[in-house]
């Protein structure tokens, strides 16, 4: 359990009022005794604006609290109510070592369920996701081949048609949202996004190599949000490739990838109105990483 501050981004605006927000947090797991390679757990975290450092300590039950549904409001009412805000999820890995064969996730609601009848009726509202895998095998005498995968999906649940679905980490009472210093608490691709990545390798003793594919939609339902015709903008999408490595060494370990990515319609960025003239601006990058872990004991 903690409690603690987030701050606002530096460019988020100049008003010193709303700097601050509490958050109360509260994680638990549990390993079945005839299962011990499998955890399962739950985790809630409460968030609410504060006036400064010296209010924190009225929030520390805050993750305990009913916070009703706060976003449960008609687009076209703009009042925001400064109050509490939450997001819940559970967890689970399971390890198969005889298999080699390991799975985790993790499901999200940002907003809480009314009562049982709405969580069963509706449970993806406001949902958000991440499933993955991985499995290796022997190759040879000391080698393992492994192939990994990995889903997110944080994208609006399509029960906007009957209910107000807000972005996900966005907050109508908490205006900066579930951030921390313009950086939200959770997924790296951000609000209204999803991605899949797949990769593969050959660990050996002395070295490892494997090529790895990926793809992020953006913002998606900034996408939905702004869209006034269906020539105007595009989805923005990233696809990305590349291969990675590593080698021993006595006295630490070196490892890199390089990867080459392109970034379709950047920010839904579109130069012309006309139809017949390309959409979107399109964005090629080409990435280099090297690290070096050292061996501070030698075994």
């Amino acid at each position: 359990m903690i409690l603690g501050a987030l701050s606002e981004s530096e460019y988020f605006d100049s008003h010193s009022g709303n700097d601050l927000r509490s958050i109360s947090a509260l994680a638990l797991t549990y390993s079945p005794w005839f299962e011990r390679n499998l955890s399962i757990g739950f985790a809630r975290s409460v968030y609410a604006p504060v006036d400064g450092v010296a209010e924190l300590a009225g929030h520390v039950i805050d993750v305990f609290m009913d916070v009703g549904r706060p976003n449960a409001r008609p687009q076209s009412d703009l009042e925001r109510d400064p109050d509490r805000d939450q997001i819940f999820s559970l967890f689970g890995r399971w390890i198969l070592p005889r298999s080699g064969f390991e799975t985790w996730f993790e499901w999200s609601r940002g907003e809480q369920p009314e009562n049982v009848s709405d969580l069963l009726s509706t449970p993806q509202h406001t949902q958000g996701y991440t499933l993955g895998l991985q499995w290796a095998r022997p190759v040879g005498r000391d080698s393992r081949f492994r192939l990994q995968g990995e889903t997110t999906f944080l994208e609006g649940s399509h029960t906007w048609h009957s209910r107000r679905v807000i972005s996900y980490y966005e907050s109508r009472p908490v205006l900066q949202g579930y951030t921390h210093r313009g950086r939200v608490l959770g997924a790296a691709i951000g609000p209204g996004a999803s991605s899949q990545w797949f990769a593969a390798d050959l660990h050996a003793p002395t070295y490892e190599v494997g090529l790895f594919l990926g793809r992020i939609r953006w913002e998606n339902d900034a996408f939905f949000d702004a869209q006034v015709a269906p020539f105007i903008f595009d989805h923005d999408v990233s696809v990305f490739g590349g291969v990675r490595g590593g080698y021993r060494l006595g006295w630490g370990h070196l490892d890199g990838e390089i990867t080459l990515g392109q970034r379709f319609n950047y920010l839904f960025q579109n130069p012309s109105l006309e139809l017949a003239a390309p959409k979107g601006v399109n964005i090629r990058n080409l990435t280099f990483t090297l690290r070096f872990q050292p061996t501070l004991v030698r075994e």
